[in-house]
């Protein structure tokens, strides 16, 4: 397999709904002659595995010659009630770029999404009300970016990137400094406002080993309490 998938409700019986511990997508180079590679995949629609994982990715999504493609949602990956992991890139593997836009949500009762191999960018901005959640940042990516005021990201787990994290829009949730990584932070933008609220008692100086831009926005300490402009 090599090009581009589109999951909608044309495709499939909407939403679509996997039989337990089953993955609702598996890209795998190892199954037969199977090269393992989608260059793109749309989801617009909702994908589900009760104890599962939305999509499994064990190959490659995206174009590896100019870090093109991957992957983009606009739909649902995942639910916070039963599927374990909206997503995830498996180590070894590459997805060039995840984008989560308008209208779509990537969830799971674990997280969101989970990596151990190499994503180029992941960026949320979607219009959803749902939260998505990023869990072990492996070093493969190069940035993560918030551009979204009504879904905000959370990091749970260690993030071993040394890529950027850029918050132009919304809030980044932490509660540890280690899930930002060694990449530098950059809240807000021109006429935009991004909070990094930390929940851990970590103060603002030590979120990152990287430098700290911003816009007059904010960072949010708690339980230390009280609110730091940048």
């Amino acid at each position: 397999n090599a090009g581009t998938i589109s999951v909608d409700a044309s495709d499939i019986n909407n939403p679509a709904s996997i039989p337990s511990g089953i993955y609702g997508v598996y890209n795998d180079r190892n199954a037969g002659t199977n090269t393992g590679t989608i260059t793109t995949l749309t989801n617009t629609s909702t994908i589900t595995a009760p104890n599962g994982v939305g999509i499994y990715n064990s190959g490659t999504i995206g174009n590896l010659s100019d870090n093109s493609g991957g992957l983009i949602n606009s739909g649902t990956i995942g639910d916070a009630d039963t599927t374990t992991y909206g997503i995830v890139n498996n180590s070894g593997n590459t997805i060039t770029n995840i984008t989560n836009s308008s209208g779509g949500d990537i969830k799971g009762t674990t997280s969101g999404i989970s990596n151990s191999g190499t994503i180029g960018t992941i960026t949320n901005s979607g219009s959803g009300s749902g939260n998505v959640s990023l869990y072990t940042i492996g070093s493969g990516v190069t940035g993560v970016t918030q551009n979204s005021s009504t879904s905000a990201l959370t990091i749970t787990g260690t993030n071993s990137s040394t890529g950027n994290t850029t918050i132009s829009s919304g809030t980044v949730n932490i509660a540890n400094k280690t899930y930002l990584g060694s990449g530098n932070i950059t809240l807000g933008g021109s006429g935009t406002s991004g909070t990094l609220n930390i929940t851990g008692g970590a103060g603002a100086s030590a979120a990152s080993s990287g430098a700290i831009t911003g816009y007059i926005h904010y960072f949010v300490v708690d339980p230390l309490g009280g609110q730091q402009n940048v």
